[in-house]
């Protein structure tokens, strides 16, 4: 038996309330089960049980065996001691409060339909890439939309968070936080967090002040990234050099360091030299980027904003003082536009919805990515495969997201679809 799925069953109602009895024969009748508590303290908030003659409301434990409340160390914490009923697989030891009062304990064993536990059982021994993916096709497809929606929301709350605790830490400096996560988005998985230490190395009050001298920009944002502590014979790199060593002394700068950034198994447009020479070139193209950005509905005007390129020195070059005979423009791709739409744009629009109380910009967030191409990745072919709905970024954060946070995790019990599964499987 496993403590998680006593509070299936105690969530979802699947206790026999029939003769429901304390340890000591008190008639116990569930009105309300309560609100899972997923911090420290109690299982259960708010639930309202009634035992024998008495209406009680407060708080739910639940154990596998009685005995787990000393094992657990409750009996020496009083956040324990207002707990109304204690739930448990198997009674075996009577629990005491602190003052000596007994706590009402129901055992559930026998008090359920066991074909829930095989089911359980079966979805976590599953070996399989998601412990559901033999049944998850035979899933009502009305609930598994509903709950990729809930899934999306998740996901754009996660990234929420991030954006926040960064808010807070810079007292509300919008165009400071969307300058460093656009530019680690810029880098994409592999490259994110070297750009986001060159951003934090290059605060974006420097860019709104050199806005349109996008060589001073580039010469900075080379400089900082390393790449240019080397000799080189092209003029383009030596310019940039001469540019950097006056910004270096002018604001004290300390570059980072050149081997934090990856080339290998990248495509060479992806490489981070181009990315940063159309991240400079972006930031001198507009006036005030964050407001423009939160202000469009338009994912075809967003991906306008974004369509830019590399300086022209980068038409035949890769890499300093290396020329390619491919000699033409290093233009941002629309796939990665849609990425920096989806892991950028649309949530600093949710984020901005919450801290204005307004929630007309959280379903812009949402449109957009509906508006976005699905992302192309394994987990979301595999999904696909699986039978999952996958037409657009909305559906494809929402997968992202049921993969990390609950299939990984086995956490059917608190899935909405695993425990559609639970509840039909077939166990002929």
């Amino acid at each position: 038996m496993h403590e998680e799925f006593i509070y299936y069953l105690w969530k979802n109602h699947f206790i026999d309330r029939n003769s429901l009895k304390t340890s000591q024969k008190e008639e116990v009748i569930i009105m309300s089960p309560g609100i899972r508590n997923d911090d420290a303290g109690p299982d259960f908030s708010h639930a309202k049980i009634k035992i024998g003659g008495t209406v009680w409301a407060g708080n739910i434990e639940i154990h596998v065996k009685a005995s787990d409340w000393r094992a657990h160390k409750h009996h020496l914490n009083e956040a324990y001691d207002n707990v109304i009923l204690h739930v448990v697989y198997d009674a075996d030891k009577k629990i005491l409060r602190s003052n000596g009062g007994e706590i009402p304990t129901i055992e559930i064993k026998n008090k359920f339909d066991e074909n829930l536990f095989k089911s359980f059982q079966a979805l976590e021994k599953s070996k399989k890439w998601i412990p559901c993916q033999d049944f998850v096709a035979k899933v009502n497809p009305f609930i598994v939309n509903n709950w990729l929606e809930r899934m999306l929301v998740h996901r754009m709350e996660d990234k929420s968070n991030l954006i926040l605790a960064d808010l807070e830490r810079t007292k509300n400096n919008w165009e400071e936080v969307f300058y460093v996560h656009l530019a680690k988005n810029f880098g994409f998985k592999v490259n994110a967090l070297p750009f986001e230490l060159l951003a934090k190395s290059v605060p974006h009050k420097f860019i709104r002040a050199n806005r349109k001298e996008t060589f001073l920009i580039e010469a900075c944002l080379f400089g900082q990234s390393g790449f240019l502590d080397d000799f080189f014979t092209d003029a383009y790199p030596n310019d940039l050099i001469k540019e950097y060593s006056h910004l270096q002394k002018k604001y004290d700068l300390l570059p980072l360091q050149k081997y934090l950034w990856k080339f290998s198994r990248m495509r060479p447009n992806n490489f981070p030299t181009i990315r940063i020479s159309q991240f400079a070139n972006l930031m001198s193209k507009e006036k005030d980027l964050f407001n423009t950005l939160i202000s469009e509905a338009s994912v075809k005007k967003i991906r306008k904003i974004f369509d830019i390129e590399a300086s022209a020195y980068w038409s035949g070059h890769f890499t300093f003082d290396k020329k390619v005979k491919c000699d033409k423009p290093k233009r941002i791709g629309e796939k990665s536009i849609d990425n920096l739409i989806i892991n950028t744009i649309a949530p600093f629009l949710f984020v901005y919805g919450i801290k204005k109380g307004n929630d007309e910009f959280k379903e812009r967030a949402l449109d957009l990515l509906q508006n976005v191409d699905v992302e192309k990745n394994s987990i979301v072919d595999k999904m696909k495969g699986l039978g999952m709905r996958a037409e657009s970024a909305f559906d494809s954060q929402a997968l992202l997201q049921l993969k990390k946070a609950y299939c990984s995790e086995k956490k059917c019990l608190d899935c909405a679809i695993g425990n559609q599964i639970i509840n039909h499987m077939d166990h002929d």
